[in-house]
């Protein structure tokens, strides 16, 4: 099973409309522009500084989608 991984842009959205499971990573204040597709999971990430709870996370998510 193939999944996507993207930050919210054009081809974020895309994936989703075309019923692709993802993970898209927002900054907290532009969640609200998330994809409303149930099978992409939308994930609050720092945007000023990589933060390793923040690979944990998306990294989790990710490998749920391709098990």
């Amino acid at each position: 099973m193939a999944a996507y991984l993207g930050n919210d842009s054009g081809i974020s959205h895309l994936a989703a409309a075309l019923g692709v499971h993802g993970v898209v990573l927002f900054g907290a204040g532009q969640l609200a522009w998330r994809p409303w597709a149930e099978h992409v999971e939308p994930l609050v990430v720092s945007l000023t500084a990589p933060e390793e709870s923040d690979a944990a996370r998306v990294t989790a998510e990710l490998a749920s989608l391709l098990a």
